[in-house]
């Protein structure tokens, strides 16, 4: 946060997040990293909505899989 903060940016502080990850190099010892992440009061939401003592439920599969395709839409990476 504050690299960010140091460049000029700002993120609220409750963000939920897609990660996606590549494995790359022939020895399979490196990984590609790529986050898209989105501030849940964009959404109507706060963490606390979302304990992890809770069981998951539908409503949270749903979110996940609409942020899911929403940060499928905003990149694209190829070989």
């Amino acid at each position: 946060m504050s690299f960010l903060k140091a460049k000029g940016y700002s993120l609220d502080a409750e963000l939920m997040q897609s990660r996606f990850a590549r494995v790359v190099g022939d020895d399979g010892k490196h990984e590609f990293l790529l986050f898209y992440t989105e501030s849940m009061r964009d959404h109507g939401l706060k963490l606390a909505d979302f304990s992890e003592d809770k069981p998951t439920n539908a409503n949270k599969l749903s979110l996940e899989e609409a942020l899911t395709k929403r940060s499928l839409e905003v990149f694209k990476i190829s070989d």
